[in-house]
C-alpha cells in the first residue's frame, strides 16, 4: 500500500470511529463509546481527539482520576484544547482540589473570554480556592456580558459573604432572586445574610415571602441550614428537607441491599462520615468519646475528607480511629463503594446539612443501618438515615412526626463533650474591656442567632438591670454596628455592648469565666457554646422552643441539674436573668453546682457517654440481625 493510501485509510477509520463514538455517547452508552476509544488508542496512542473523549466518558462514569489524566495527556499534545482544561478543571472540582481546578480555570477565563457562564464556573472554583477578590473579579466581569445572568449575582453574593461583606452580600442574592424568582433559595440566603449582619429591616417580609413560597410550591427549596436559621417551624422543615433529599436521592441508584449479618459474637464495624476532622466545633465535642470507643467490641472507621489543618485535634482524631480512610478524591459513589466494601455494620452521618457536606454519599446505602447525628440539629427528612441520635428532651418521641428517621434517643443529653480541653490562664475583666463591679451578662452565639425579637428581650433585661453590660462574640463589624445603633434606638448607652474578639478555644474558656450569666438565643439555641459556658461555670438560661435546634440548650441545662433555667415563655425568660442579676447568692450557687456538676453530670461523664452512646448503636444492630425495621428507641436509664 502507498504512503498516501495509508493516509487515506487511516483518516477513513478516523471518520468512522468518530461517527461510532458520537453516536454512543449521545446514547450516554459511556462503556460502549470508551470501547471504541479504546481500540482507536492503540492505533493513535497520543491522538488529543482520542485523549479528549477518554476523558469525557471516564468522567461521565465517575473515574475522576482517570479523566484528568486523560485530559492532562490531551494537553500535552495539544496545549491549546481549552475543552480538556475545561474537563480537567471540572473534575479536579469534583475533588475539592480547588487550588489546581483554579489554576485550570484562569487559563480558561483569560482576558478574552467572552462565555459569562464559564466565568461564573470560574468565579465558583476560585472561591473554593479562597482567592476570594479574583472570584469577585470574575463573577463582575460575568455581569458586563451578561447583566442578567442570576448565577453571576448569585456567585458574588458568595464571594461577598466570605470576605465578611454581608449586606452586600444579601443585596446580591435579592437581585438573584428578583431575576430568577422561582430559585427561592435565592431568597433564603438573602435573609441568612442579612443575619449575619444583624440586619434586620427587611427580614419579616423577607420571611414571609420564603414560607409562603415554600407551601405554594412543592418543587421548591432552600438549604436546610437556612431554613433551620431562618426559623422554619418543626413540620416546615420536615417538607423542605424532604424536598432536598428527593433530589439528592432520585437520581442516584442505590448500592444492592446488604443484609446484617452481625452475630454479636465479632466487632461491631461503625463507620463515621465527615468533612470536619479537624479542628472543628463538631470534634471539639465528639472528640474524647471517639477515644474512648471499646476497641474490643467495635471497629471505628473514619471516612474523611476532611482538610489537614494539622491541629491538635486532628491529630488526636486520627488516633482515634482503628481506620481513617481518606474519601475526599472519591466521588460519592466510589465512597460508597469503599464502605460498602469495608463491610460497614452502621454508618454514622456526622455532617448533615452543614456546609461542605456530601449526602450523596449517604443515598447510595453503603451500610445496612445508617444514622445521622451531631451536626446538623434538625431531621435530614432522608429515605436514607434510618435514625437520628438524639435524647428525649431535643427529640421526644411524641415530636416523632416532626422527623423522617426513628428517634435513637441516648439516656442523657444527645451532646458528647471533651474533658481533656483545657481552660486558659485567668484573665481580668479590665483586660476584656468589661466594667468590675456589674452585672455581665453574655451570648457567644453566631450572630445568626440573633434575632431582633430576641434583641428586645436583652433590651428589656438591661433596662431592669442598671448598669449591666452585655458581651457578645465581635465576629464581623456589620453585626456589631447594628446591634449598636439597635442597642442605642432603644435608648440605651452603647456602650453597654462589649464585643469580643475570635480566639483560641482554651483562652475563650478562661475570659468566659468572667461572665455572670449566658442568655441563650431562639429559635436556634447556643449548642457548643452554650457546652462552652457549663464547662466554664457560667448558667445558661434558655427558652425552649418546638424544633431541634430551639431545644438543644434545654437538654443541655438539664443533664447539669439547672432545671429552673430552661424557660417556656419570653417573659418568664426576662423575668428569671432579673431575679439572676440582682441576687448574686442565687448565681453564686448555681456556680458552686455547676463546677460540682464537671465532677459528676452526665454532660461531662466522657466514659459513661461513651458506654451509652454504644449501648445505643448494639440495640440498632440487634433490631437488624433480627430482620426487624428501624423503629424509635426511647432512651434506656437502666
Amino acid at each position: 500500500m502507498s504512503k498516501r493510501s495509508g493516509i487515506r485509510a487511516l483518516r477513513a477509520d478516523r471518520s468512522s470511529t468518530t461517527e461510532q463514538v458520537a453516536r454512543a455517547m449521545a446514547a450516554q452508552q459511556w462503556q460502549q463509546a470508551e470501547k471504541q476509544l479504546h481500540a482507536a488508542a492503540r492505533a493513535q496512542p497520543d491522538d488529543d481527539w482520542v485523549l479528549l473523549n477518554l476523558a469525557q466518558v471516564t468522567r461521565k462514569q465517575g473515574r475522576l482520576g482517570e479523566a484528568i489524566d486523560y485530559a492532562t495527556r490531551a494537553l500535552h499534545a495539544q496545549p491549546d484544547l481549552a475543552i480538556a482544561r475545561r474537563i480537567r478543571a471540572d473534575c479536579l472540582r469534583q475533588q475539592a482540589r480547588y487550588a489546581e481546578a483554579s489554576e485550570d480555570y484562569a487559563r480558561i477565563a483569560d482576558a478574552d473570554c467572552q462565555d459569562a457562564d464559564l466565568l461564573v464556573e470560574a468565579g465558583l472554583c476560585f472561591m473554593s480556592a479562597q482567592r476570594f477578590q479574583e472570584s469577585i473579579a470574575t463573577y463582575l466581569r460575568a455581569m458586563t456580558i451578561a447583566p442578567d445572568l442570576a448565577r453571576a449575582h448569585m456567585g458574588l453574593g458568595g464571594a461577598l459573604r466570605m470576605i465578611g461583606m454581608y449586606q452586600e452580600a444579601a443585596e446580591s442574592f435579592r437581585t438573584a432572586y428578583l431575576l430568577e424568582p422561582r430559585l427561592i433559595q435565592h431568597l433564603g440566603h438573602t435573609i441568612f445574610n442579612h443575619q449575619l449582619a444583624c440586619s434586620w429591616s427587611s427580614l419579616r417580609a423577607d420571611l414571609k415571602a420564603l414560607e409562603e413560597g415554600l407551601q405554594a410550591d412543592q418543587a421548591l427549596t432552600v438549604d436546610p441550614f437556612i431554613g433551620m436559621a431562618a426559623g422554619l417551624s418543626a413540620q416546615m422543615q420536615l417538607v423542605l428537607n424532604s424536598r432536598v433529599a428527593r433530589q439528592i436521592c432520585d437520581p442516584i441508584k442505590p448500592l444492592p441491599a446488604s443484609a446484617m449479618c452481625w452475630d454479636g459474637k465479632r466487632r461491631l464495624r461503625v463507620g463515621y462520615v465527615s468533612a470536619d476532622f479537624c479542628n472543628h466545633a463538631t470534634m471539639l465535642l465528639w472528640i474524647e468519646a471517639l477515644e474512648l470507643h471499646d476497641r474490643a467490641r467495635f471497629e471505628v472507621f473514619l471516612y474523611s475528607y476532611s482538610p489537614d489543618d494539622g491541629s491538635e485535634l486532628r491529630r488526636r482524631t486520627v488516633s482515634a480511629a482503628e481506620h481513617f480512610v481518606e474519601v475526599g478524591e472519591l466521588s460519592d459513589q466510589q465512597a460508597a463503594q469503599r464502605i460498602r466494601d469495608d463491610r460497614i455494620d452502621i454508618l454514622i452521618d456526622l455532617k448533615g446539612y452543614i456546609k461542605d457536606a456530601r449526602p450523596g454519599i449517604m443515598a447510595y446505602r453503603p451500610a445496612p443501618i445508617q444514622a445521622a447525628f451531631l451536626a446538623y440539629p434538625g431531621t435530614m427528612g432522608s429515605p436514607v438515615h434510618d435514625y437520628v441520635i438524639s435524647d428525649a428532651v431535643v427529640s421526644p418521641v411524641e415530636l416523632a412526626h416532626h422527623y423522617s428517621e426513628k428517634i435513637a434517643q441516648l439516656p442523657h443529653c444527645y451532646q458528647p463533650n471533651d474533658r481533656k480541653r483545657r481552660i486558659g490562664a485567668a484573665v481580668s475583666r479590665a483586660s476584656q474591656g468589661l466594667p468590675d463591679c456589674a452585672v455581665v451578662f453574655c451570648c457567644f452565639n453566631q450572630n445568626y442567632k440573633i434575632t431582633e425579637a430576641g434583641f428586645g428581650l436583652w433590651i428589656r433585661i438591661l433596662r431592669e438591670v442598671p448598669g449591666s453590660v452585655l458581651w457578645l462574640l465581635g465576629s464581623n463589624p456589620q453585626a456589631e454596628r447594628n446591634l449598636r445603633t439597635a442597642i442605642e434606638s432603644a435608648g440605651l448607652d452603647p456602650a453597654r455592648i462589649v464585643f469580643a474578639p475570635k480566639t483560641g478555644i482554651a483562652d475563650h474558656l478562661a475570659r468566659l469565666q468572667l461572665a455572670d450569666l449566658f442568655l441563650d438565643t431562639l429559635p436556634v439555641n447556643a449548642h457548643t457554646t452554650a457546652s462552652d459556658a457549663l464547662w466554664a461555670g457560667v448558667p445558661v438560661l434558655t427558652q425552649q422552643g418546638e424544633a431541634f435546634a430551639a431545644r438543644v440548650a434545654a437538654s443541655l441545662v438539664r443533664a447539669v441539674g439547672h432545671h429552673e433555667l430552661v424557660c417556656r415563655t419570653a417573659d418568664e425568660y426576662v423575668r428569671v436573668a432579673v431575679e439572676l442579676a440582682r441576687s448574686p447568692q442565687r448565681l453564686a450557687d448555681l456556680r458552686t453546682r455547676l463546677h460540682r456538676a464537671r465532677e459528676n453530670s452526665p454532660l461531662f461523664d466522657s466514659a459513661r457517654y461513651a458506654r451509652d452512646f454504644e449501648a445505643l448503636l448494639v440495640r440498632m444492630a440487634k433490631r437488624a440481625a433480627q430482620g426487624l425495621p428501624a423503629d424509635h428507641l426511647p432512651a434506656d436509664r437502666t
